[in-house]
């Protein structure tokens, strides 16, 4: 509750690390009406999720990349998407190149499609990012327009853990 509360969100659910945070998410959330999709430079733990949740019979999700970090291709694939649900996994900081994602438009581009979610690993933006060091949705102020939230104890904290934020359900 003390997590959910310094990290602005409703609830949060604590795991043995940020990297089974993300896939355990991945996993429990897409399903055959989904589509996910990620950037092309997403970290290992978005695209093992992906491709496990790809793997699940009966559960397939639609699996789709947008060109790194720009919002007109987010969009168009968006557009061109087969499932009525969309599930975009994007990084706070990319872990690849360290640059911040274009989240102000990434979130333009979402709340333009309906039945799409934003799912952010921020696991590099905790701590490094907004006035309290709480992240990417701090910095821009976009509490409520990011649903989940996806960090880890080990990046910054010095700790071993990973941090699963979003609402109650």
């Amino acid at each position: 509750q003390r997590l959910a509360k310094y990290f602005g969100f409703e609830k949060a659910l604590v795991t043995t690390t940020g990297y089974q945070a993300m896939v355990g998410t991945i996993m429990a959330l897409a399903d055959r009406d989904t589509t996910l999709i990620l950037d092309n430079l997403s970290h290992a733990c978005i695209l093992d999720g992906t491709f496990l949740s790809a793997g699940t019979p009966g559960r397939q999700p639609e699996v789709r990349f947008f060109n790194h970090n720009s919002a007109k291709s987010l969009d168009r694939v968006l557009r061109t998407r087969e499932r009525k649900n969309a599930m975009v996994l994007f990084e706070g900081i990319y872990s690849l190149d360290g640059d911040e994602a274009n989240i102000q438009e990434m979130v333009a581009v979402a709340e333009k499609h309906e039945n799409t979610v934003l799912v952010c690993d921020d696991a590099h933006g905790t701590g490094t990012l907004g006035r309290g060091g709480r992240g990417i949705l701090e910095k821009y102020s976009l509490y409520g327009k990011v649903p989940v939230v996806v960090s880890t104890f080990s990046a910054i904290f010095g700790g071993i853990g990973g941090i699963l934020l979003g609402t109650k359900d």
